[in-house]
């Protein structure tokens, strides 16, 4: 809904390189174990996997019947009710980055000087700028390769999705998921159950504090 109303800047990257070929996302309600996961989305549609960012290119968003309608795309099964009495609405449900080929260690040696992030305590994005702010769960030093022993709090990264999708230079092959909460403005219920994974990525953000 926010594509077709020209509120996100998504919109005008659809079929074209957002990231690197390194990236490939995928909204999967099948999943097992999902927090997010379900058989048929709140319209009856059978549900099944998204690619949304396939090798770089942002392929699509996730919608229902009448937003894909509108897209001419067919649903792609996250019409979701944050209530019994909420309206049907796009959302995600089991979302996470594709794994890739590195290991960890084989990430952490190709960083001369920089960090390692470990999860977000909350993250905030400007759809119209595509401009982001994370706020990192913890953040450990790294230089020549190796973990220097220092630890940090209250780190923020700051840039744009598009930038920071294009310096993805490597993707480990294990993975991780944590359960989250996905609401929209004028919920009035909790929100629906979702969850967010992939593997760790070196790529570069502004950091600040």
């Amino acid at each position: 809904d926010r594509w077709l109303s020209g509120e996100a800047d998504a919109a005008r990257w659809r079929g074209r390189a957002l990231g690197s070929a390194r990236v490939t996302m995928i909204d999967d309600p099948t999943a097992r174990p999902g927090y997010g996961s379900y058989w048929f989305d709140d319209e009856g549609t059978l549900a099944a996997p998204t690619t949304l960012i396939d090798g770089g290119v942002l392929a699509r968003p996730v919608t229902d019947a009448t937003t894909g309608a509108a897209l001419g795309l067919p649903s792609s099964a996250n019409a979701r009710r944050a209530g019994a009495l909420e309206a049907v609405s796009p959302r995600i449900s089991n979302l996470a980055f594709a794994p890739g080929d590195a290991s960890t260690a084989a990430l952490l040696g190709a960083v001369d000087d920089g960090l390692l992030i470990e999860g977000a305590r909350a993250a905030w994005t400007d759809l119209a700028s595509w401009r982001f702010t994370l706020r990192a769960a913890r953040a450990r030093g790294l230089r020549g390769g190796r973990l220097s022993g220092h630890l940090y709090a209250n780190v923020d990264l700051h840039g744009e999705v598009p930038a920071l999708l294009a310096s993805v230079e490597g993707a480990s092959a294990a993975s991780g998921r944590f359960a989250a909460t996905c609401t929209d403005a004028g919920d009035r219920g909790e929100g629906v159950p979702v969850s967010i994974g992939g593997p760790f990525v070196l790529t570069r953000a502004r950091v600040g504090s």
